[in-house]
């Protein structure tokens, strides 16, 4: 079953439960797994819940397999934020971005693969490597579309 079917759910809670929970929850629900998970998780966490935006993969994928230094995993992109999980995991806020450069994407021969450089406005950097150059026509739009300003995106298209 995949996270955009549809299913219905009776949650096993009583009317006090339910109302303290706000307009989060109710007793039955009815909509996509992906929903229900993420409404249920805010109610009992009592916190916002980041989801992954709009943005698709070339294999239609919410994110990005890639490296960061040797540890291999993937890159979640959000409205606000940029999420690589695995060990460390490593949260970028927009805000926090300075730019963003492309590298290893204009290499001759058989190279199938680029990197991204996230320099932060404490001039720390960020590189992910190993990204797929099929990734590169959604990635570097969608970066465009939230903002992000890619330092080297003349030489890169």
């Amino acid at each position: 079953m995949k996270s955009d079917d549809q299913v219905d759910v009776e949650l096993n809670l009583d009317d006090k439960e339910i109302k303290a929970s706000g307009d989060t929850i109710s007793k039955n629900m009815t909509g996509s797994k992906r929903d229900i998970v993420w409404r249920l998780f805010k109610s009992l966490s009592k916190r916002k819940v980041a989801v992954p935006s709009k943005f698709k993969s070339s294999r239609q994928v919410p994110c990005i397999s890639c490296s960061l230094k040797a540890t291999f995993g993937h890159l979640y992109l959000f409205k606000k934020s940029f999420f690589f999980v695995h060990k460390p995991p490593t949260y970028l806020r927009h805000d926090q971005i300075s730019s963003l450069e492309f590298a290893r994407l204009q290499n001759s021969g058989t190279g199938r693969v680029f990197d991204v450089v996230f320099t932060m406005k404490d001039d720390s950097t960020y590189t992910f490597t190993n990204i797929d150059k099929e990734e590169f026509s959604n990635l570097s739009s969608f970066i465009q579309e939230s903002g992000l300003r890619i330092s080297n995106l003349q030489e890169s298209q």
